[in-house]
């Protein structure tokens, strides 16, 4: 009799064991009202019915909690250690916690979603050392955007292709009010250069889009990596306050080697983006660039007279010797080489303004000017290159310089 007793017994268990499995899904396959105790476990996206939303909020299938209540335009969910609970739309996650260590409760306002992406929301948890991994879904692909713990910045994050940002809090639980902002996000960089001015150092540049910069922080190395403490950097700025999207380096940089640089930048609302790294860096050149430069004589010059004109470059290649010269004579009549250090009427045909050739350094090109120039001025340039190959280093040097006005007379006999 016993026996029989045990077996009508494991059967009624049986029994309403599998009823509750298949009442699970009717029970939370609609609207969610209610306030379900222990184990809550959604096997289908289920409505969340907050008042106020601007458009329907789903459970994700999947999702589990220990406690879910809706009141209003408010929901509340206590999520347990190691368990998922996402919030979503019908195309898009709005927010999804994974605790692990210990339980935290979500609580969350519809107010905080009127952009139909989660805002605001709170977090509480009497674990002290519990964390918990986050997934929060966002307007805009590939852009920066700003995570606040009790209005304190927390990090910046870059958006996915399917716009969410992901983060792990660890930060210490009592209420914690997570709130997303978006960042400034740094969209190209690249480097300019004036050779011929300063020939071992760039300029940094970098484009931004959301938020209004007030300051940038530029790390430089050679070696195309970087830590948080930047260890062995050439360059290390810390925050420079500027609005400016250029940084004019000064570090003296080894020739012919490649270096490596990233930027972000921080906005008017005190939110740093995500550092920003120029992959390809900046090679040096070989040598310095041709420092070009000429003198002339004599130091006043006049019309149908002749100047002499002299190099007076330095070349930082191999050799450290130039290799080309170009004069180019704004106005010249003619001009000519005068290798024996002179140039009369007769050897200076009128060839125009542009001499090419010079025979060695020591080489003068004798010019004259002919009629009155324009101005009071002429801009006489010399343009020197040095031998390095496959491609010449070449810098020129223009100079202005007056020309007097003196008509050449011619004796003519008396009446």
């Amino acid at each position: 009799m016993g026996k029989i007793f045990e077996n009508i017994t494991k059967n009624i268990l049986r029994t309403l064991l599998i009823l509750g499995l298949l009442l699970t899904p009717l029970l939370f396959s609609n609207k969610t009202e209610a306030n379900p105790a222990g184990n809550v476990q959604f096997t289908s996206d289920t409505i969340i019915d907050l008042t106020g939303n601007p458009q329907t909020l789903y459970t994700e299938s999947g999702s589990e909690c220990d406690l879910l209540q809706v009141s209003g335009s408010t929901l509340t969910a206590t999520i347990g250690d190691a368990q998922n609970f996402t919030l979503k739309t019908a195309t898009y996650k709005v927010l999804k916690l994974t605790p692990s260590g210990g339980s935290l409760t979500l609580t969350f306002d519809s107010a905080n979603f009127s952009t139909g992406y989660i805002s605001q929301w709170t977090e509480e948890s009497a674990t002290p050392g519990l964390t918990t991994a986050h997934i929060v879904g966002v307007p805009k692909a590939s852009t920066n955007y700003a995570v606040l713990v009790q209005d304190s910045f927390y990090g910046t994050y870059q958006s996915s292709a399917q716009k969410e940002i992901s983060f792990t809090y660890d930060g210490g639980y009592t209420a914690r009010v997570f709130k997303i902002r978006e960042a400034s996000t740094i969209t190209s960089t690249s480097e300019t250069w004036d050779y011929c001015v300063n020939s071992r150092n760039p300029w940094l540049n970098w484009t931004v889009s959301g938020g209004s910069q007030v300051s940038y922080w530029v790390q430089i190395n050679d070696v195309n990596s970087f830590d948080d403490s930047c260890t062995g950097c050439e360059v290390n700025t810390g925050e420079v306050a500027s609005t400016s999207n250029s940084y004019p380096t000064t570090y003296n940089f080894n020739w012919n080697t490649t270096y490596y640089w990233r930027v972000k930048v921080k906005d008017s609302n005190g939110f740093w983006s995500i550092w920003a790294n120029d992959s390809d860096g900046f090679i040096t050149p070989k040598n310095a660039y041709p420092s070009a430069n000429f003198t002339y004589s004599p130091a006043t010059i006049r019309t149908n007279d002749f100047a002499y004109f002299k190099d007076a470059s330095t070349c930082s290649d191999a050799d450290n010797t130039c290799d080309t010269w170009l004069w180019t004579f704004e106005g010249a009549t003619g001009c000519c080489l005068c290798s024996d250090g002179g140039c009369s009427d007769n050897t200076c045909l009128e060839d125009g303004d542009t001499c090419s050739e010079q025979g060695t350094v020591d080489d003068q090109i004798g010019v004259q000017w002919k009629t009155k120039p324009s101005g009071n001025d002429v801009t006489v340039t010399l343009e020197v290159c040095d031998g390095n190959t496959p491609t010449a280093y070449c810098c020129s040097e223009p100079k202005n310089i007056p020309i007097l006005y003196y008509p050449k007379w011619k004796e003519i006999k008396p009446w």
